[in-house]
C-alpha cells in the first residue's frame, strides 16, 4: 500500500500488513528524502493500542532458551521518533477480521 502521507520530514511509502500473533505490519518510510527505514514492525497485542517498533534482529539463544532482540537502528531525538510512530499508526488500518475457515488452516 502507498501513501501520501507526511508529518514535518517523515513520509510512509509502505505498509505490508502480515498479521502474525501482535505483529501486525510491517512499514517503511522515508526522512528528509534523505534516508528510509525499512522494517518498522506494527505491534498490537490483544485489548491495547497499537505501537510502533523499530527495525530490529533476532539472535537465538545458544541453551534453546529465549532469543534476544538488538536494535538495527535507534532514533535518538524523541521528537522525531514520535513523529514516525504518529504517522505509521495514522498511515496504517486493522484489516478487518475475517474467521479462519477450516480450509484455511495448513495441518
Amino acid at each position: 500500500m502507498s501513501t501520501a502521507t507526511k508529518t514535518a520530514a517523515v513520509e510512509v511509502v509502505s505498509i505490508k500488513h502480515v498479521r502474525k500473533g501482535s505483529l501486525q505490519a510491517f512499514a517503511t518510510v522515508k526522512i528528509a528524502d534523505k534516508v528510509t527505514i525499512h522494517s518498522l514492525r506494527i505491534i498490537q497485542q490483544e485489548g491495547q493500542e497499537p505501537w510502533v517498533s523499530m527495525p530490529q534482529t533476532e539472535v537465538p539463544a545458544r541453551d534453546g532458551g529465549k532469543p534476544r532482540y538488538f536494535p538495527i537502528i535507534e532514533i535518538n531525538d524523541e521528537s522525531l521518533k514520535k513523529q514516525i510512530s504518529e504517522a505509521v499508526l495514522r498511515s496504517w488500518t486493522p484489516p478487518a477480521s475475517t474467521p479462519i475457515r477450516n480450509e484455511d488452516i495448513p495441518f
